[in-house]
């Protein structure tokens, strides 16, 4: 996407700072929203979007938890969810080509990507 797509879709957000990381095949964007608050640590809140067309795979803006997106091989990935409030993390696999997800601790509980911001809202 280009830089006057992007500026338009992190306008009146409320992020204080925002990045663009790409996939290595360059098949997806994700721009990352850094919030933060008086009192609180700063937040990276991915949300993931397809280079080409622009729809969104998941999106993880203003869930106020703290993410890390690593890219592995095959259009997979994993995810780093830090609950800063509850000082606890979990870790998620990603896998774009089957358009699923699982907890690294529940690896046979498939869930769709669709879903990834409501789940791990609840942890």
């Amino acid at each position: 996407m280009q830089n006057d797509t992007l500026e338009k879709m992190f306008a009146g957000e409320g992020f204080v700072y925002w990045e663009v990381q790409n996939s290595p095949d360059g098949a997806f964007q994700v721009l990352n929203g850094y919030s933060e608050g008086e009192k609180s640590a700063t937040l990276i809140e991915p949300r993931m979007v397809d280079a080409t067309s622009g729809a969104t795979i998941f999106n993880l803006w203003h869930t106020y938890q703290n993410y890390e997106l690593h890219f592995g091989e095959d259009r997979r990935a994993t995810l780093k969810v830090q609950n800063l409030h509850k000082n606890k993390s979990r870790t998620v696999a990603l896998n774009f080509r089957e358009g699923t997800f699982a907890f690294e601790d529940e690896p046979q509980r498939l869930y769709p990507l669709s879903t990834l911001a409501a789940k791990v809202s609840l942890f």
